[in-house]
């Protein structure tokens, strides 16, 4: 199927104008804490999604925010810096059966600031199940990391669940050992 026989599904264009973390480290010992804060500037998110087929899916995404973070603590001796991040993804999916959808994805992410460019790219790959009209099961494979999910949609009500064994430890693991991500979504829709 040729490129002009395409349909635009939907784009979206979004701007952050505010967004702030804060994270306290406590490592054992006596009195020994680390605090960093980070406070986005700017930012803005564009993406799209192609309708390939009646069953294939192709969508992709760029996102950018300009970044402060800050830090102290007992090691650390106070400090700043600036920071630009950027993240670039471009992904396909396919509606397999009617109960199953499959989607891998290519993503980079880029970080500048202080003298470095750091980076990470890497394939994601997954599948959704339904089980019913309103459970779904999810699995996948994130960065070398094994990743888990849930969902329960009714009556104008999604709930849904994902969990992340090891997220990104190629990047923290070495620094902050492993992590186990657990997220959570309940929304509303009227």
């Amino acid at each position: 199927m040729g490129i002009g026989a395409w349909v635009l599904a939907a784009l979206g264009l979004g701007f952050s104008p505010l967004f702030d973390t804060k994270t306290n480290y406590f490592i054992p010992g006596p009195d020994l804490s680390e605090r960093l804060e980070s406070n986005a500037d700017f930012g803005f998110r564009i993406g799209g999604l192609y309708a390939v087929d009646e069953l294939s899916r192709l969508g992709f995404v760029c996102d950018r925010y300009d970044e402060d973070v800050s830090w102290s603590g007992t090691i650390l001796s106070a400090g700043s810096a600036g920071f630009t991040s950027e993240e670039m993804a471009i992904g396909i999916s396919r509606q397999v059966s009617e109960q199953v959808l499959a989607a891998a994805e290519w993503q980079q992410l880029t970080t500048e600031g202080v003298g470095a460019k750091v980076g990470d790219s890497g394939f994601r790959f997954g599948a959704e199940v339904a089980l019913d009209e309103a459970w779904t099961a999810r699995g996948g494979w994130n960065d070398g990391a094994l990743s888990l999910g849930a969902g329960w949609t009714g009556d104008g009500w999604s709930v849904q669940y994902a969990f992340i064994d090891d997220w990104n430890d190629d990047a923290v693991g070495a620094s902050l050992g492993g992590s186990d991500t657990h997220q959570f979504a309940i929304r509303r829709q009227w």
